[in-house]
């Protein structure tokens, strides 16, 4: 039983865009040193890519990027 609703979740989590399934992942993992070890055994491929290197400097440089686009949007 607990595998099968391990799988059933991974899939919902799979189903959220990126962004916001990376938030929700490093949310949890950071409320202690308890869940982050349930996501990393539970989940280990969802906390790999919440917590990859590649993936925080995407998120930077996109949410910078988007600060810029505002930016320059704005009327003067």
């Amino acid at each position: 039983m607990e595998e099968h609703l391990i799988k059933e979740l991974a899939r919902r989590f799979r189903r959220t865009p990126a962004s916001k399934r990376i938030a929700q992942i490093r949310e949890f993992a950071g409320r202690s040193d308890h869940h982050r070890k349930l996501i990393e055994k539970a989940f280990p491929e969802l906390y790999k890519e919440a917590t990859s290197p590649e993936r925080k400097a995407s998120a930077f440089s996109s949410s910078e990027s988007a600060q810029t686009v505002e930016l320059c949007a704005k009327p003067r």
